[in-house]
């Protein structure tokens, strides 16, 4: 049954408004990430469960044709996945603990200069 108060034009900027708000809530996540040089606090396991409903998400936005939901999920997934890269690199590569050491080196100047 079809809501009789809300046009299709309404619905489809109720789903791109709100899928867009969930696509921009990573945006401060990855700017932390970026300027920290640090993933510890990101659970792995938590951005691969995200990461699946994301996609799980998308798969039955565009087999129901619901367009308005599944473009603002596209971007959704692109933050996920830049957030799940950003960690696996921070945290399992020798290029991401070079960064961490670096960070540390800094700040320990910075405290000794205090």
């Amino acid at each position: 049954m079809e809501p009789i108060w809300l046009s299709e034009a309404g619905r489809d900027a109720l789903g791109y408004v709100g899928g867009g708000i969930l696509a921009l809530s990573l945006l401060p996540q990855v700017v932390k990430l970026l300027l920290t040089r640090s993933a510890a606090d990101i659970s792995l396991l938590w951005s691969l469960l995200y990461l699946l409903g994301t996609v799980l998400s998308l798969v039955y936005l565009l087999l129901i044709d619901a367009l308005a939901g599944a473009i603002p999920v596209i971007f959704e997934l692109a933050g996920c996945l830049l957030t799940l890269s950003l960690k696996l690199a921070y945290d399992h590569t020798a290029w991401g603990k070079e960064q961490q050491q670096q960070k540390a080196a800094a700040l320990q100047e910075q405290i000794l200069c205090s």
